[in-house]
């Protein structure tokens, strides 16, 4: 007989009350999710360029759970924007070549317009890609998804075994 030690093993066990603490996050589509919040081990956030898109986005990492929770908000690109980072990367030689035309920057400016008045876009899925990545994907408001992280990040980081509030709701439908 053999003793294996495990990683996971505590000293101190995790009190009954922590255990029972649920976080709920809610959407303006009436989806959401639930979490004991005592398996909360990550939080973080990150913005990116993809496409013509900056990308805001929270990730929260659950212990024992196989999935990854992403939460993110979406922004058509500013040609100014595109413009700054074409720079940025050019030799110097060339950053004078990397202008955004104007006729690109009215448009884009129509895009945003267009798109700030739709209603709520769900996350899309092509299976079997997205749908076996073990994501789970909520999209919300660029308005909303800073406020999301300083809410959670702000429980994670000061709690106690209680909590300042068990949720967030969001309540924009214009993402």
């Amino acid at each position: 007989m053999f003793f294996v030690p495990s990683a996971f093993a505590q000293d101190d066990p995790i009190p009954e009350n922590e255990t029972k603490i649920v976080y709920a996050i809610t959407f303006a589509d009436d989806s959401a999710y639930h979490f004991r919040f005592y398996t909360l081990f990550g939080v973080s956030l990150q913005n990116y360029i993809t496409g013509p898109y900056k990308v805001t986005e929270v990730v929260l990492e659950i212990s024992g759970s196989s999935s990854q929770v992403r939460i993110y908000s979406t922004e058509l690109l500013d040609p100014m924007d595109a413009q700054g980072i074409a720079q940025n990367v050019l030799p110097e030689n060339l950053k004078k070549y990397a202008n955004a035309p104007t006729q690109v920057a009215n448009i884009t400016a129509k895009g945003k317009e267009q798109v700030a008045n739709t209603e709520t876009i769900p996350v899309i899925k092509e299976y079997p890609i997205t749908t076996h990545s073990k994501t789970i994907e909520f999209k919300v408001s660029s308005k909303e998804i800073k406020k999301f992280h300083r809410a959670i990040l702000r429980e994670f980081l000061d709690f106690k075994g209680e909590l300042g509030s068990n949720s967030f709701k969001f309540t924009d439908t214009n993402i």
